[in-house]
């Protein structure tokens, strides 16, 4: 029993020199837990990576839908032999230009070459041609493209810009659980003091030790000291996990010393006001009435039943062969010149086109041709229809969860008003609590040492004391965790 007063008396002097520390060096604690967390925290290095992955998501859509090229050689084929009249080559090079955003507008271009029989049969031919959408949805589908991929980019870079709010706020959680252990332990100490000063009375009053009133004095203090173990042990492991969190080597015995002063180290803000929070800045709201709109939009987009294209273009084919005549050679040359021009009609599971070719010379040899071409598809057109079913579905559900949201913004917006309430008064009223309960610790040291008050009565004064600022502590945890979530849930 004396060792163990001993310990509480021990622990009680500690808390009270600490009361006389410099300010800076217990802030120092929490800036030095709070940089080992921006360092070590894979939370802040996921925040940089995903904004870093937004933002070049970001890069590739505007890319994609603004321009898309293809450059291509095409088969390039090469006859290996000796014999110099089977040497062929040919190759089919294209190039291709597209501009999604801009009615799917786009150029093709392609030239290819043949050579055979050892050079004597060269073909050139060369085609360009210029298409648009009449009627689509691609320009739409390509602004809703980047439209996504910048709100993705918003979202993550404010998410990156509120890293260092947010590691702290996880770190203030971890503070406030470790704080819920530690004032379980005060509270079992405090119980063991109530049990010793009530055993010390019953003694006191002349009950032998055999007497039923002491020995039920006796076990509940027993039980007490059973219950305070248990809380020291449990208390030690959590401490134990929460150093090793922050880097911090701190042996069992600075615990309480080292907790003490870290209560006083969390930062004392101003709780943040909530006048101008809406529906119209509450994310939940603003996220849920977009994806609404979007899958208004991808509906229309994807269930569009009629895409029209236009193309317009030029060819031309120059064949030239060498004949031998003796043992003289000609050369004879071919070639053909014609512009083409022709729609296209698109609905689900059917396409249409109508097209024509019309020479540019030699009109008599090879006149104008008229092309013409039609496919259906019957299981696409049936996909079509079970799609536009699953579409409306969609939207209605979406439609759903969005009223939801705003019926409950109501029920939220009053759970701010009263944790707004709630945080400011108790911060107000444990921050003078404490005032009042560290003044009762210094006076009841005092009184102890002159011999006015019990060793009991000093250690519960003392207990008393650090219970009032743990309470100090999380009302200062409460305050800044509410402002982090307000600032994370509203754009304003």
């Amino acid at each position: 029993m004396k060792k163990f007063l001993i310990k509480i008396l021990y622990a009680g002097a500690a808390a009270f020199l600490f009361c006389t520390a410099p300010l800076h060096s217990q802030n120092q604690i929490y800036r030095d837990i709070l940089e080992f967390r921006y360092k070590n925290d894979p939370d802040y290095t996921l925040m940089e990576n995903e904004a870093e992955i937004a933002k070049n998501n970001y890069k590739a859509a505007l890319a994609g839908v603004l321009l898309s090229v293809n450059l291509t050689t095409g088969n390039i084929n090469l006859t290996l032999t000796s014999d110099k009249e089977k040497k062929s080559f040919s190759i089919d090079p294209k190039v291709s230009v597209n501009m999604p955003l801009f009615n799917n507008a786009g150029i093709k271009i392609s030239a290819p070459y043949s050579s055979s029989s050892g050079g004597k049969e060269v073909q050139r031919d060369f085609s360009a041609s210029v298409s648009a959408d009449f009627y689509s949805q691609v320009r739409n589908k390509a602004k809703l493209q980047i439209e996504e991929a910048g709100d993705a980019l918003k979202a993550a870079e404010k998410k990156q810009n509120m890293s260092g709010k947010l590691i702290e706020k996880k770190l203030l959680t971890d503070i406030k659980n470790i704080f819920a252990e530690y004032s379980k332990l005060l509270f079992k100490k405090h119980e063991t003091v109530k049990a010793d000063i009530n055993y010390r009375q019953v003694q006191a009053q002349g009950y032998s030790e055999n007497s039923a009133k002491l020995r039920t004095a006796r076990l509940s203090l027993l039980s007490a000291q059973r219950e305070e173990k248990e809380a020291d042990f449990s208390f030690s492991v959590s401490a134990k996990l929460f150093f090793d969190s922050c880097g911090i080597r701190t042996e069992e015995k600075d615990f309480e010393t080292f907790f003490t002063e870290l209560a006083y180290a969390v930062p004392k803000n101003a709780i943040v006001s909530i006048d101008n929070l809406t529906a119209d800045n509450y994310s939940k709201i603003i996220g849920a009435e977009k994806l609404y709109k979007r899958t208004v939009l991808k509906n229309r987009i994807n269930l569009n039943p009629l895409t029209i294209t236009g193309e317009a273009g030029f060819s031309m084919q120059n064949k030239r062969s060498t004949v031998m005549t003796g043992r003289n050679s000609a050369s004879v040359s071919k070639e053909k010149k014609s512009v083409q021009g022709g729609l296209t009609f698109a609905v689900p599971g059917i396409k249409l086109y109508a097209g024509v070719d019309i020479p540019i010379a030699d009109k008599d040899q090879n006149p104008a041709a008229l092309k013409l071409a039609f496919s259906v598809n019957p299981i696409s057109i049936y996909e079509y229809s079970l799609k536009r079913k699953n579409a409306n579905l969609m939207r209605i559900n979406e439609k759903i969860k969005l009223d939801e949201l705003k019926k409950n913004f109501e029920n939220d917006f009053k759970t701010f008003s009263i944790e707004k309430e709630k945080y400011g008064w108790q911060q107000t009223l444990y921050a003078e609590e404490l005032g009042i309960y560290r003044q009762n610790a210094e006076d009841h040291k005092k009184w102890f040492s002159q011999g006015v008050v019990n060793g009991s009565e000093n250690m519960q004064a003392d207990l008393e004391y650090k219970k009032a600022l743990i309470r100090y502590a999380e009302s200062n945890i409460n305050v800044n965790i509410f402002n982090v979530k307000v600032e994370e849930l509203f754009d304003y």
